[in-house]
């Protein structure tokens, strides 16, 4: 387990109001008993008596559970598993102040101190951050069930950013039934919309993409053919107007891109060539379109596509797309150069070199 990193340490801060609240509760509990007489000499002989200070309230609690939440969102320096270990760390020391929130507001009765939406949101986000796509789905479940509840109705309502970030961390989650999970969670929301339109819990275009990143991510098979369909889905939601909210942006386009360039990588022979071919025709169907246009970004990744396809021709073909990329890049140049490389060919060979020439001689093109 990494050591945490020195500062200031929040949760001390609220222990100490705490103990300070509670130590003020009994204190007042034994004068009630001891009188007049007996109270002076209790509080002259105590040495761990708190003034009446100011309690921690849900306030207080909300504060450093967005503490932690951002914490367990920094990158950190160092080993890739240390930085992780921490961020996890951070992820369940927020869990554990809500935890303590509760356990404080049942045993004192206090509304103050009752967590709200806002408490469970943020240890929402600290798991997404982490990818603790089963924490996540506990807390989302937990929140549904208090909502139900008649003490608690009104004060926790799970909305659109508590079941989108519990698709977040399903994104990030590499178990394999995290995609059939995330889809799941997008048509209940769907359901809810349908059925229970005042809770203003519908999908928009976040739950979408990270829907569509899940499946991209994945080693399912049909992970892109998922994702494309579910980007087609979006669509459709958005052109019939069924949902202003979905309209899907670059970044979603770009990922299912990366989802078939992954399965050009993967695959063998005609399956391979397929792969690249449906990443080609996506290009080709945004560049025919007036909505999204593809980037620079789009095009590295259709250039990778081919690059990894191991195909006949497909290292020209990624020269092709260079040739008409409208501000292409180093990594644009670069993935031309590997693919030539990857034919293994002396013609490969040549042309590499040609190219290599060419970026030495203008490199106000690179």
């Amino acid at each position: 387990m990494p050591r945490r990193m020195m500062g200031w340490d929040g949760s001390s801060g609220i222990q100490r109001m705490e103990m300070a609240e509670d130590g003020c509760e009994a204190t007042v509990g034994k004068e009630e008993d001891e009188g007049e007489v007996e109270k002076e000499k209790h509080q002259a002989s105590s040495s761990h008596h708190y003034p009446a200070t100011c309690p921690p309230d849900v306030v207080t609690y909300n504060s450093l559970l967005y503490v932690h939440s951002s914490l367990a969102a920094r990158p950190f320096h160092g080993e890739k598993g240390n930085a992780a270990s921490l961020a996890s760390s951070h992820s369940n020391d927020a869990a554990d102040v809500l935890r303590s929130m509760e356990e404080r507001y049942v045993r004192t009765n206090r509304p103050d101190v009752q967590p709200d939406t806002i408490s469970y949101a943020t240890v929402l986000h600290s798991y997404a951050n982490v990818g603790n796509a089963k924490a996540a789905q506990r807390i989302l479940d937990h929140m549904e069930t208090l909502s139900q509840s008649s003490e608690w109705k009104g004060r926790v309502e799970p909305n659109t950013i508590c079941f989108n970030s519990t698709l977040h961390a399903l994104s990030k989650s590499k178990e394999n039934d995290a995609p059939h999970r995330a889809e799941a969670l997008l048509q209940r929301m769907e359901r809810l919309a349908a059925s229970n339109p005042e809770l203003g819990i519908r999908p928009d275009r976040i739950s979408y993409s990270a829907v569509i990143a899940t499946w991209a991510r994945s080693n399912a098979g049909d992970g892109a053919e998922r994702a494309e369909e579910l980007l087609q889905r979006n669509w459709s939601e958005y052109e019939e107007g069924k949902n202003d909210h979905v309209k899907p942006d670059i970044i979603t386009h770009n990922t299912v891109l990366d989802a078939w360039a992954k399965q050009s990588a993967r695959r063998r022979g005609r399956a391979a060539l397929e792969a690249a071919q449906r990443a080609d025709s996506l290009v080709a169907e945004m560049e025919r379109g007036g909505t999204i246009k593809p980037c620079t970004i789009s095009y590295n990744i259709l250039i990778d596509a081919w690059s990894k396809s191991g195909c006949k021709g497909s290292a020209e073909k990624a020269e092709s797309i260079l040739r008409r990329m409208p501000e292409p890049d180093e990594i644009s140049w670069n993935n031309v150069l590997a693919a030539y490389a990857n034919t293994g060919r002396d013609d490969g060979l040549v042309s590499a070199l040609r190219l290599l020439k060419e970026i030495e001689e203008n490199d106000d093109g690179v």
